[in-house]
């Protein structure tokens, strides 16, 4: 196996780790396996992980997916947004500019992602919630506080 196929493994194995993490029925949710494979290969592609740390920036991926589709490629709607057809897919981004692929969704939110980091350097996953403040900021940093307890439990290993 050369290295990047080992890199994609250990990323999708942190990503089902996250999803058992957040609800032991995760990842048996149908589109799960090809929602992990699209996450784990777009963040060994990122030469520059949010937070220093590509298992942290795939375990926030899983746990945005989870939250936002509940790892369905074409959620049920139930979000304003997503009723609304602004935001559809397994990462509940623009409709307008989502990209075909899911693996092109992922490398979507990655960007996003980045954006964030520029623009709201203090809480860089908030614009994926909403703005950099207030009741965006509130939701994203709670969810990263909670995948960086994800993360320290699954690079500590079973006890």
């Amino acid at each position: 196996m050369t290295d990047i196929q080992n890199t994609i493994e250990t990323l999708r194995a942190v990503v089902v780790a996250t999803w058992s993490f957040l609800s032991p029925t995760a990842g048996n949710a149908p589109d799960a396996p090809d929602i992990a494979d699209a996450i784990a290969t777009a963040v060994a592609g990122d030469a520059d992980p949010l937070y220093g740390s590509a298992n942290v920036e795939a375990a926030a991926m899983a746990q945005w997916a989870w939250h936002e589709s509940r790892l369905s490629t074409h959620p049920k709607a139930f979000s304003w947004d997503a009723h609304a057809g602004v935001s559809c897919g397994a990462f509940q981004e623009r409709c307008a500019t989502l990209p075909p692929t899911l693996l092109g969704q992922a490398v979507a939110w990655l960007a996003l992602a980045h954006d964030g980091a520029r623009t709201c350097p203090a809480s860089p996953l908030a614009p994926l919630s909403g703005g950099c403040g207030g009741m965006a900021r509130r939701l994203a940093d709670r969810r990263v506080a909670e995948v960086l307890r994800i993360v320290r439990a699954i690079e500590a290993g079973p006890e």
